[in-house]
Formats: structure tokens, C-alpha cells, sequence
């Protein structure tokens, strides 16, 4: 089974998207805070991250960069 990180500081489109994944038989996680997802990437294998463009603290381009 796929597993999938979510990470995005609007929690409306990540409840949305978790729950439609998750519908669909995927497991799910996810997070608005970039530090969060860095510390759960490394500590479990995920298949897709899912990654929003714009963000308050990092945008999804440095956050790709950095990891």
C-alpha cells in the first residue's frame, strides 16, 4: 500500500485531500510545518509527497532543495 505525505498550512485542502486519499487505501499523513515533514520523512519511507507551492515559512521549492 502507498504511503503519502501531505505537507500544506491550509488545513482545509490537506482534510480534504487526506480524506480522499485515504478513501481511495492509501495511508495518509501529513502536516503544515516543513521541520515536521523533514523529521517524518526521515524516520518513514513515503511513496509521494504531496507539497504545497506557498507557504509561510518555506516555500515548496526550498523545501524540495533542502531535502
Amino acid at each position: 500500500m502507498a504511503k503519502i505525505l501531505i505537507l500544506d498550512d491550509d488545513s482545509a485542502i490537506t482534510d480534504t485531500v487526506e480524506d480522499a486519499l485515504s478513501t481511495c487505501g492509501y495511508l495518509v499523513d501529513s502536516t503544515s510545518e516543513a521541520d515536521l515533514a523533514e523529521e517524518m520523512m526521515k524516520a518513514s519511507e513515503y511513496d509521494l509527497l504531496i507539497l504545497d507551492w506557498m507557504m509561510p515559512e518555506i516555500t515548496g521549492i526550498e523545501f524540495l532543495r533542502k531535502i
